[in-house]
């Protein structure tokens, strides 16, 4: 079985410097397929959980590591 790992991170930005890191991104980063005219784009994600939600208390307690089942939709499509 394939194992992902994933961290997130959150930063807050004022506006000069994310005009700056958009920048510099957009000379490196290839432009997301879904996105139309660099404008955002709608996302929608049905997640499935067991019969008695055992995923989801897995979550909640916190294993590390988990089987996660998701449908992804973009832009309606």
């Amino acid at each position: 079985m394939l194992k992902v790992s994933r961290v997130e991170n959150k930063f807050f930005f004022n506006q000069q410097d994310l005009y700056s890191l958009r920048e510099l991104l957009n000379n490196i980063m290839i432009i997301d397929p879904n996105s139309i005219d660099f404008e955002p784009y709608k996302i929608s994600s049905l997640y499935y959980d067991t019969e008695y939600d055992g995923d989801l208390a897995e979550k909640l307690d916190g294993v590390r590591y988990r089987e996660k089942y998701r449908v992804r939709i973009y832009n309606d499509n």
